[in-house]
């Protein structure tokens, strides 16, 4: 908003105190105004509308490509629908023609492409915890370090220093975690009915 983002200790993006403020140091271009309305005199971003998005187009694009190679492995067809999406996010083409997508994958390398497509495509949409948990990869994703942000210090002389701080720390418990309990009340209508493991 006409000015640097300054989320160092008692910076105006991190000034202390009870205001709500990042904790990571970092604060995402996702989601806010168009650069018009940002760079207005006053600056505001507050006042944008958002539609609701129920079902994007890189989302049929990315589920394409990761049910094809599921069955038949890295065809030509799932190379062209990831070339389709990079395309679509401005990506540039590169000398080789490929949008920066690695040739001669096997399906293992395919599908950890896929899912980290997934990953950058869909990030802060809220779909990241569902597809970790549909790949059975919640578990380790959610169990290894802790998220980390930055400390970001202003010296005397104007030069900013930073030390990595752990930010969040999150647990999966596998299987549990992976199907939600089925509530009491309609576990003893049934004698048949087992409760989901570890509830």
């Amino acid at each position: 908003m006409n000015r640097s983002v300054q989320t160092f200790d008692g910076g105006l993006d991190k000034p202390g105190g009870s205001v709500q403020q990042t904790k990571t140091s970092y604060y995402m271009r996702k989601f806010m105004g168009a650069f018009e309305s940002v760079s207005s005199n006053p600056p505001s971003y507050s006042g944008t509308f958002h539609d609701w998005i129920y079902y994007r187009y890189a989302g049929v694009l990315l589920n394409y490509a990761e049910a094809t190679n599921e069955t038949a492995g890295p065809t030509t067809d799932v190379y062209n629908v990831l070339y389709a999406l990079r395309k679509r996010a401005g990506i540039l083409t590169g000398p080789d023609n490929t949008y920066g997508v690695p040739q001669a994958m096997t399906q293992a390398d395919m599908r950890e492409f896929i899912h980290n497509e997934r990953r950058i495509e869909m990030a802060f949409e809220e779909q990241r915890y569902w597809d970790i948990r549909r790949w059975k990869t919640a578990a380790t994703v959610y169990n290894a370090a802790p998220l980390q942000g930055l400390d970001l210090q202003l010296s005397s002389g104007g030069q900013l220093f930073y030390n990595p701080i752990p930010v969040l720390t999150t647990k999966f418990r596998d299987p549990q975690m992976y199907l939600y309990p089925i509530p009491y009340s309609e576990v003893i209508k049934n004698g048949q009915m087992k409760q989901n493991p570890q509830w």
